[in-house]
């Protein structure tokens, strides 16, 4: 994740969302004459970060796997209800925004319409060229 921390330190907007911590100390690094080692602290980080979490996942992804191999639905669907009411404790500031991005992904699968934002969501095969949807005919059926 290092890339999105060279913007948030030279330029103070982090290029992706995890560098936005990076803002935080590195900019004020750069400002006073040290963006070098501002950049070596952040590339540092990630690469301990980074090797870290492999050998973690590299050494209890196998044990995790035998454990899961053993679940039944009753516990798939307890887990199911625990990560649910976990996302719903920790957002109850918000009024159960966070419960609504839960749900299924058939939502986001959809063409056509959308409710919230009466926007349009455009397959891959409609190309759109100034503002307008131009339909390709479907010549699948046919040799080329």
């Amino acid at each position: 994740m290092y890339g999105g921390s060279i913007a948030a330190i030279l330029r103070r907007a982090p290029g992706t969302p995890a560098a936005a911590a990076t803002v935080v100390d590195g900019y004020p690094m750069a400002r006073a004459g040290h963006a070098g080692r501002a950049l070596g602290y952040s590339l540092s980080a990630s690469l301990v970060g980074g090797l870290v979490s492999a050998v973690v996942l590299l050494t209890v992804a196998p044990m995790l796997g035998r454990l899961v191999l053993n679940f039944g639905p009753v516990e798939i669907f307890a887990i199911a209800v625990l990560g649910i009411t976990i996302i719903a404790l920790a957002g109850l500031d918000r009024a159960g925004a966070d419960v609504g991005r839960a749900r299924p992904a058939d939502r986001h699968d959809r063409h056509g319409p959308d409710d919230r934002h009466a926007a349009l969501h455009l397959r891959q095969s409609q190309p759109v060229r100034r503002g307008r949807i131009h339909r390709r005919p479907d010549r699948s059926w046919c040799c080329r």
